[in-house]
């Protein structure tokens, strides 16, 4: 979408009247161009938010509006009273299954390792469990940290993180009470407890909608009950009901099944396959690699920049018009281009 005429891609005959689409994840100029193209044109426009962002004007063309927690769909109703507004909570990627989950607590009292995964910006909200833990009742525990941060234990991506909490005791969730923090979906808290992690968090009104403290996990609002939930899991017979019951829970509420039956309820969606024979407009898809290669080599970085152009040349019959339309690129670039495009069309076609 960002190097594409939103007008255009609305026009093209893969999306048509009576369809639905999600925008997740884009904001901005053209993203509220394109949703306003595509509701002109009959198509159901849904944006999902998950995050409370300063900005939230695609939902001025947005048919309907999904939010990921209470709060969220509630803040943003004052926003959009006008656009309808339902709340999804994000589904677990990764689920125990269920003849894993009897061997998945360890037997330790002492040793337990303890995992905390966010960005680099929530870093600090660890300050509190950090100085519990250094505290001689805790120090056998072990802390491991996945993140953008510079300080973590191991760098993030989807699957290190949940390569960490299947082998974790436990699930530290600490918050800040920010309004940003306060619209947070549950997706941290059950994607611990889908793992096999007790989870213990901070007091957010998504985290309250999930956890029964005590029962599946623990909402600690002050120092003295992270240390008391702390004490509790060493427990075996004590982690292990609160796993199965926090992996219960999630398994019923949270897992792809019943988010997916809850998106076809709310979109009015019906269980089926689209099929179409029809193709982008002629020389659209040259054209967006062409758009892509130009945003790259405005940020010098040449190699992508080259790579796209290539791809470019080779969808369009006369790929040489690109390469004059482009002020941008010196001769050393130029000849570049035709040695790679040469290489990816060897019959020079």
């Amino acid at each position: 979408l960002p190097w594409s005429n939103p007008e255009r891609l609305a026009e093209s005959n893969a999306i048509a009247e009576g369809d639905t689409v999600i925008f997740e994840t884009v904001r901005g100029e053209r993203a509220q161009r394109f949703a306003a193209a595509l509701k002109q044109k009959g198509v159901k426009v849904c944006f999902l938010e998950c995050d409370l962002y300063p900005e939230s004007e695609l939902a001025n063309s947005a048919s309907i509006m999904l939010c990921t927690s209470r709060y969220l769909a509630d803040e943003m109703h004052k926003r959009h009273s006008e656009v309808p507004i339902e709340m999804i909570p994000d589904p677990v990627e990764d689920l125990l299954r269920s003849e894993e989950l009897p061997v998945r607590v360890r037997k330790e009292t002492s040793g337990l390792r303890i995992a905390w995964m966010g960005q680099a910006g929530h870093w600090e909200t660890l300050d509190e469990v950090r100085t519990i833990l250094h505290d001689p009742e805790f120090r056998d525990m072990r802390l491991t940290t996945v993140s953008n941060h510079p300080q973590a234990e191991l760098l993030w991506s989807p699957q290190t993180a949940l390569s960490l909490l299947r082998s974790s005791d436990i699930l530290v969730v600490p918050t800040s009470q920010s309004t940003q923090a306060l619209a947070k979906s549950s997706n941290r808290v059950v994607q611990g407890m889908a793992l096999g992690c007790v989870v213990l968090a901070g007091d957010l009104p998504a985290y309250r909608e999930v956890i029964e403290s005590g029962t599946n996990g623990f909402i600690c609002r002050t120092s003295e009950e992270w240390r008391e939930a702390l004490r509790t899991v060493r427990e075996v017979g004590r982690r292990r009901s609160l796993v199965h019951k926090g992996h219960q829970r999630v398994a019923e509420e949270f897992g792809l099944a019943p988010i997916t039956r809850r998106y076809a309820e709310v979109l009015g969606l019906t269980p089926s396959v689209k099929q179409t024979e029809k193709s982008l407009p002629a020389g659209y898809l040259a054209e967006q690699s062409a758009e892509y290669a130009c945003w790259y080599l405005a940020q010098h970085r040449y190699s992508e920049g080259l790579r796209w152009m290539t791809t470019a040349c080779c969808r369009e019959m006369n790929g040489a018009g690109f390469c004059s339309a482009l002020e941008v690129l010196s001769k050393r670039c130029r000849r570049k281009l035709g040695r790679m495009t040469a290489k990816q069309d060897p019959e020079n076609k």
